[in-house]
């Protein structure tokens, strides 16, 4: 896990709704990982264009994890 400095709270809550998704992903439960990226997607659009960047990888892969239902 990544340590955080210097960020806002909305990209740490981001960021934290982001580990808790992959951790429902790692774990199988599927029902909650669509719940907690949703969530993670409209924290993740109130960042600034910098805060996005980082994060956005990290997003895009939990996308196409669930997409691909694994």
């Amino acid at each position: 896990e990544k340590i955080i400095t210097g960020k806002g709270k909305k990209f740490e809550s981001c960021y934290k709704s982001l580990q808790e998704t992959k951790l429902a992903l790692d774990s199988n439960d599927a029902e909650r990982a669509k719940k907690l990226y949703i969530e993670t997607r409209s924290l993740y659009l109130e960042l600034d264009y910098t805060e996005k960047k980082e994060i956005y990888d990290e997003l895009m892969e939990l996308y196409n994890r669930l997409s691909r239902g694994s």
